[in-house]
């Protein structure tokens, strides 16, 4: 009788391909040859629906390379006994799936400037990347399109790090890193990771209309942000705490923290610094408070500290 192979086993599984085997049958008619399919749906011998690729082997030869597959995906392949003269045995089966592209990690933005910055991630710890995308956005989602987006590119791994220069002063960016794996196979985007340029500090004696904003606002995810307009004001444009993203001054009963700042010069061998300022506060006594500091431009100020 032509019996079953047995003990099916997948090896060397990477993005597109992968290595399947089988032992020969212990007992029986010995095979002349084997057959296989590799499928993403139907059973053996169902016909071309989810057949991905199929073929023959001759004994003693009892495994095959496969190629051309897709990365993150699961598939089922079957092996049988060719015994000759159309003595086959049953169908054995087994499952496997071939690698996903992974997303890169803990994105981060170093030696920020007024213009330029660098952006670095870290290679997902399984498979082997041929590269990487990124976006730099002042507006909208990862792959979204023109709108927002002001410089993307790639690297080849194994670079994990790449210069980003002609950004505009005092602004705020979001990095998106995305991992690619072969043409046309991507991971998902990164979460948003956030940073501002530095701003060129401004020159005493300095005063400030509010026709444009100048400062930075250190937000994160608080609640109540910082923002320009001119929803309040000593008439015309102001920079006030708001809930709606600047639309109005209203803000909501949680605490927040967030930061404004503004970068000025102060010649060198001044002692005495004047400083004033317009300014409104209406709030909960021992709760809504605005505070004011004197630090060395090389402080960052964090959100919700």
């Amino acid at each position: 009788s032509c019996l079953p192979v047995t003990s099916l086993t997948t090896s060397a599984i990477s993005y597109q391909t992968a290595t399947i085997g089988w032992t020969e049958p212990s007992s029986g008619t010995s095979p002349a040859s084997y057959e296989y399919e590799v499928r993403t749906s139907g059973a053996a011998g169902s016909g071309a629906t989810g057949l991905v690729t199929s073929g023959s082997t001759t004994s003693p030869t009892v495994s095959v390379n496969l190629t051309g597959l897709n990365g993150g995906t699961a598939y089922t392949y079957y092996v049988r006994s060719d015994c000759g003269g159309g003595d086959f045995s049953s169908w054995a089966s087994a499952t496997f799936t071939t690698l996903s592209c992974n997303v890169p990690t803990a994105v981060t933005s170093s030696s920020i400037a007024t213009t330029t910055a660098t952006i670095a991630w870290t290679a997902p710890a399984t498979g082997s990347p041929t590269g990487y995308e990124y976006e730099v956005r002042t507006s909208g989602a990862a792959g979204s399109g023109a709108t927002g987006l002001v410089t993307s590119g790639s690297t080849t791994a194994p670079t994990v790090s790449t210069s980003l220069t002609g950004l505009t002063a005092s602004s705020s960016y979001s990095v998106y890193v995305r991992t690619n794996c072969y043409s046309g196979f991507n991971s998902s985007w990164t979460s948003a990771v956030n940073f501002s340029t530095l701003q060129i500090p401004a020159t005493v004696p300095y005063s400030d209309d509010f026709s444009s904003n100048n400062y930075t606002f250190v937000n994160g995810t608080q609640t109540n942000k910082w923002a320009f307009g001119s929803a309040t004001g000593n008439t015309g444009n102001s920079i006030y705490v708001s809930n709606d993203n600047g639309t109005s001054n209203a803000y909501s009963n949680s605490t927040s923290v967030v930061q404004a700042y503004r970068d000025i010069a102060i010649p060198a061998g001044a002692s005495i610094a004047q400083f004033s300022f317009n300014w409104l506060g209406n709030g909960e006594s021992g709760y809504d408070y605005t505070r004011v500091w004197l630090v060395p431009s090389s402080f960052v100020p964090s959100a919700g500290s």
